[in-house]
């Protein structure tokens, strides 16, 4: 799967990083997942 261009590997480092240092309720980490989880849903989500 790639969020237009972007690996999820690449995506799932800092975002493991996020969640495990509980900094997921920072504004900047919250918009950035938003974002993917736009993209997922723009991209059909199940693909």
């Amino acid at each position: 799967m790639k969020f237009r261009g972007v690996s999820v590997k690449r995506v799932e480092a800092p975002l493991k990083r996020v969640f495990r240092g509980g900094t997921f309720q920072v504004p900047s980490h919250c918009t950035i997942i938003v974002r993917l989880e736009t993209a997922w849903e723009i991209n059909g989500g199940s693909r």
